[in-house]
């Protein structure tokens, strides 16, 4: 399946006062944005514009603006801004949802570290993790003079500057593709034991409807990434046009005159050079990654674009409203909201709103109540107890009126993401 995807429009024409130079290089930049992130929204995932590392699942945001706002802007750009991050959760489930495969067994605490930095390897080992596929889609580029690309793949300005044009149409394949995710109910069990926690409840209420203005909190749930792209180019023009696209300047391409009966090794001389000349910055400032030529002629150009770990072109998340008292509401699915299918996520009833208690089981119970669901989690537990030289059992740490420190060291120590961070809470 091919998806066409201009990269760019075409200059207003010359003499036209409608908008400033300025204005229509902003509006270009923001078309190529979301053309981008239309791939991403076509397979049912929210874009990740600018392409980053640093998302993760169990990561929540607060969204500062209502949904019909975020629709409006998701619909303008094709992707939603990250607004303020409020925690990083680390999942407990992750063994029992994908038992024990994709290297999670004795991982639970780590997902997704272990992919990104494994112990004693050289390199990352997302190849463990569960894959995925995209489908590559084909581009066309209008020729327009200084035009300027806000494409997250460098590949494609590098391979339009070798060939010195503006107009040509190509491909990219996201390769590489990998994804985890966890489920929504134990996420959410965690979700509502940081809620219930006094200093985020407190932080939460600053955040109550104020005049008709409904705040949220956004959950990751689950993401994509890719370690590889493969873009080709074909030139269209007749003759080049200026291109400004985060290289210092335009590269031709280095004559190759291989003798008779010689033309491999000229082709490959020639390849090499224009490898060197990349990743050497003698000739185009490499703005990122690692690109490699795999082919070239004079009317077209592929490129590969590796990164060092994969990094992060989409996600799934949920969202719930905020409301008085910082208590939270229903989740309600971020995507099925900006595309108009479910209602926005309502603020919560008296029956959403979850009691502070003085006694018996507090956030971090929770916490540890579903880390034990799964048998080798509460085998591990027992005995870290058993060395701790502590008799109680699990239930009684779990529920007990005064056993909150107790509970505190266990979310501390088995590092599962505590909600409340200081015993006692």
């Amino acid at each position: 399946m091919r998806r066409t995807i201009p990269l760019a429009i075409a200059l207003l024409l010359t003499g036209c006062t409608l908008f400033s130079p300025k204005k229509a290089t902003t509006q270009q930049l923001e078309n190529v944005a979301k053309e981008w992130c239309l791939t991403m929204r076509a397979s049912q995932v929210l874009c990740v514009y600018p392409l980053s590392e640093d998302v993760q699942v169990g990561d929540v945001y607060l969204v500062n603006t209502s949904i019909a706002n975020q629709v409006k802007q998701y619909t303008q750009n094709g992707f939603l801004p990250f607004d303020m991050l409020l925690t990083r959760m680390q999942p407990v489930n992750y063994r029992a949802m994908y038992a024990n495969a994709y290297a999670t067994q004795d991982q639970w605490g780590n997902i997704p570290h272990q992919w990104q930095f494994p112990a004693n390897a050289p390199t990352n080992n997302w190849a463990a993790a569960p894959h995925a596929a995209f489908p590559s889609y084909t581009f066309a580029v209008q020729q327009g003079q200084s035009l300027k690309l806000a494409v997250p793949v460098q590949a494609v300005p590098i391979g339009l500057s070798l060939l010195n044009t503006t107009q040509a149409h190509g491909a990219i394949e996201i390769d590489d593709a990998s994804t985890y995710g966890i489920d929504q109910l134990s996420v959410d069990q965690q979700v509502e034991a940081w809620a219930a926690c006094p200093a985020t409840r407190a932080l939460l209420a600053r955040y109550a409807p104020d005049a008709g203005n409904t705040h949220y909190v956004r959950v990751i749930t689950r993401v994509y990434l890719t370690g590889k792209v493969n873009v080709s180019v074909t030139n269209d023009a007749q003759r080049g046009g200026g291109l400004d696209a985060g290289v210092t300047s335009a590269a031709q391409l280095p004559s190759a005159a291989p003798s008779p009966g010689d033309v491999a090794t000229g082709y490959s001389n020639l390849v090499t050079t224009l490898n060197n000349t990349i990743n050497g910055g003698t000739t185009i400032a490499k703005p990122g990654g690692s690109i490699r030529i795999a082919a070239v002629s004079s009317r077209s150009v592929s490129l590969n674009e590796t990164f060092d770990r994969p990094i992060v072109i989409g996600y799934i998340a949920y969202d719930r409203a905020i409301g008085p008292g910082g208590a939270l509401g229903q989740a309600r699915s971020t995507l099925q909201q900006m595309e108009g299918t479910v209602d926005p996520a309502p603020q919560p009833s008296p029956n959403d709103v979850t009691q502070s208690v003085t006694f018996g089981p507090d956030a971090n119970s929770m916490v540890i109540r579903s880390f034990v669901k799964d048998a080798a989690n509460r085998t591990s537990l027992q005995n870290w107890l058993n060395a701790q030289t502590i008799t109680l059992t699990i239930p009684l740490i779990i529920n007990g009126q005064d056993q909150a420190p107790l509970r505190q060291r266990i979310v501390d120590e088995f590092n599962l993401g505590g909600p409340c961070g200081t015993a006692g809470n």
